[in-house]
């Protein structure tokens, strides 16, 4: 399990406490310094599909990292997929990825194999074609005030080849509306 610790950021937890419950549990606690953020949620859809596969197929945080989540009853092998559709709607897009992208864990008739072929899945989530799973672009960690969150969450978004990480060479049919 990791913390992380984002620069300028006053924690109200108490270290001790924390290691109490991993002495208790025998858990490892990471407290993960966070200098840069990757900001790989999009409010434009990525048009080019098979840019949209190649993004998932190597995506760290649904295939290597495990941040898997559980939420409101519902399992995802990644933490934008469950955000994803509220994330849209404040930016007036109609989006909906539970069905697809999660199982419902009470629901189920047959856990284990709704689980298995969630996880082994080959084609994109519906939320990868607004997310750049591991490819996005890191920027360095800032505290923003509220209007600065309010102008962040609302602005449009940078040409899609400038929003890829640069340690990635990405063909440029696949970010830009002009392929070259």
């Amino acid at each position: 399990m990791w913390i992380s610790l984002y620069p300028g950021v006053k924690y109200r937890f108490d270290w001790e406490w924390i290691q109490g419950v991993a002495d208790k549990h025998k858990i490892f606690v990471w407290r993960k310094e966070t200098p840069e953020f990757v900001e790989s949620s999009l409010i434009e859809e990525i048009p080019n599909k098979d840019f949209v596969r190649m993004i998932y197929q190597n995506c760290d945080r649904a295939h290597l990292f495990s941040c898997h989540t559980i939420y409101e009853g519902r399992y995802y092998i990644c933490e934008p997929a469950v955000w994803m559709e509220s994330r849209l709607g404040l930016h007036g897009i109609s989006f909906e990825n539970k069905e697809s992208d999660s199982v419902a864990i009470h629901e189920s008739a047959d856990l284990y194999q709704d689980l298995d072929s969630l996880i082994r899945r080959q084609e994109p989530l519906k939320a990868c074609s607004f997310c750049l799973g591991s490819w996005a672009r890191s920027t360095p960690n800032e505290q923003l005030s509220k209007s600065d969150i309010q102008a962040f969450v609302t602005r449009k978004p940078d040409e899609l080849a400038r929003l890829v990480s640069p340690a990635w060479i990405v063909p440029r049919s696949y970010t830009s509306p002009d392929p070259i």
